[in-house]
């Protein structure tokens, strides 16, 4: 869901990823969000390269409140991106990097087939992130250091 559709579309039709895809368009934010939480992972797209390092989108911080395993895609040539790092410290699931090829591809590909495996023999994806980590990165806690920032202003 989201205005990127025509991006996504190339790489869909680049990979022939055509029927395990569906596109909703553009919904409302309540939409995206009942989308989000009837999901088994949530999907982040990121970047990671030489201009563009240590992007934190602020989709990754939502995606943290939604409390669903995510696989983040970081493409670029640079690796041990922020969104690898924050995934892998609050264990929120898996990030594949380009950069990491093509070692990055089976790594994915694994955590992908035992989750479907862990489905098909219990009906339940596992997730077991790190909620004392996590709470450094809820809302009220980013704000408050935000605050704190601007008050030594």
């Amino acid at each position: 869901a989201g205005n990127s559709e025509e991006d996504i579309l190339i790489s869909i039709n680049t990979y022939e990823l055509q029927p395990y895809f569906h596109s909703f368009g553009s919904i409302t934010r309540k939409e995206s969000l009942e989308l989000q939480l009837s999901s088994d992972f949530l999907l982040l797209p990121s970047w990671n390269d030489y201009y563009r390092q240590d992007i934190m989108p602020g989709k990754l911080l939502e995606y943290i409140m939604i409390g669903k395993p995510v696989i983040s895609l970081i493409s670029g040539l640079e690796a041990n991106s922020l969104v690898n790092k924050i995934t892998s410290e609050l264990n929120l699931g898996f990030a594949y990097e380009e950069a990491n090829e093509p070692k990055a591809y089976y790594d994915l590909k694994s955590y992908i087939q035992y989750a479907i495996n862990e489905w098909e023999v219990t009906g339940e994806i596992s997730f077991n992130p790190d909620r004392n980590s996590i709470k450094r990165y809820e809302y009220s806690n980013i704000a408050d250091q935000y605050y704190k920032y601007i008050d030594r202003i």
